[in-house]
């Protein structure tokens, strides 16, 4: 039966990078083929390099692990998530949802910060009160007109005959549209200035 690259390193499976590294240069000065002339020793120093090569990088480490199943009990695979930038390993489709999700969370937390960053320096500007100001007076305008229409409707048909009310519903309905508009931008609207 073959080694594992731990044990061919002589380490556990929870190693670090630095126990990697002086395990690989502890070994490689036994089974270099200038200190050792054995046919064994040059094949152990080529199989010694590869299983280096492997656990250094944290992709390939977490692909070998998850071909050795009595190593990957012990292994930590968010430590592998976590520390895997390209996410170039072929993950599991539970680990791939968790990937998904942690990249649109961070997304939405990146968005809503600055789109917070944003509207604070806005509104400290002075454009953001007169804007303030122009949207209230837009929606007092809009009622006033409303207000005028409607009263000067009444205004006509008691000054004048009951059968001008046909001259006079247009005026009423722009005065109720009026109304309606000026409560639906009000309510659409109002978040922003607030």
């Amino acid at each position: 039966m073959s080694m594992s690259h731990y044990q061919l390193l002589g380490i556990s499976s929870d190693a670090s990078d630095g126990d990697i590294r002086k395990a690989y240069r502890k070994r490689a000065k036994e089974l270099h083929p200038d200190v050792n002339p054995s046919k064994e020793a040059a094949l152990e120093f080529v199989a010694l390099r590869d299983a280096y090569e492997v656990l250094l990088d944290v992709n390939k480490r977490f692909i070998y692990d998850a071909s050795h199943s009595a190593v990957v009990g012990s292994r930590n695979v968010s430590a592998y998530i976590k520390g895997a930038k390209q996410y170039s390993f072929i993950p599991n489709y539970e680990q791939w949802i968790a990937i998904k999700k942690e990249k649109l969370k961070k997304t939405k937390e990146e968005e809503i910060y600055q789109f917070n960053e944003r509207r604070q320096s806005i509104r400290q500007s002075t454009f953001f009160a007169w804007l303030r100001a122009w949207f209230y007076l837009k929606i007092a305008g809009i009622s006033l007109c409303s207000v005028l229409l409607l009263f000067g409707g009444c205004l006509i048909i008691i000054k004048t005959h009951l059968l001008f009310i046909f001259i006079v519903l247009p005026l009423w309905c722009a005065g109720g549209f009026g109304f309606i508009w000026a409560y639906t931008i009000y309510k659409q609207q109002v978040g922003l200035y607030q």
